[in-house]
């Protein structure tokens, strides 16, 4: 499960830089999340968030992006194959 977590937010960070057209560090989305940037980086190299830390991110993204993103989606689902981030992977 934390693989598509991990996936996930790599995909999420590249479709928010694509809609700011700018950079989007690890730092900037701590400070969105109320999280600290250790466990953001610890989270993108192995292991997951809590149900609530994940809330939290998938309510900043789906805030951010106009497009709802569940939790269950976050952790356990490829967000790969949704349509919606098509413009990203390619």
């Amino acid at each position: 499960m934390a693989s598509y977590f991990q996936k996930n937010m790599r995909l999420l960070r590249r479709k928010l830089e694509k809609q700011r057209k700018k950079f989007v560090s690890i730092e900037e989305l701590s400070r969105a999340f109320n999280i600290p940037a250790h466990m953001l980086e610890q989270w993108q190299r192995d292991g997951e968030p809590s149900r609530g830390e994940a809330e939290k991110i998938a309510n900043y993204f789906s805030r951010e992006l106009g497009h709802e993103i569940l939790i269950y989606d976050l952790i356990c689902r490829d967000l790969a194959s949704d349509p919606f981030f098509m413009d990203v992977l390619f």
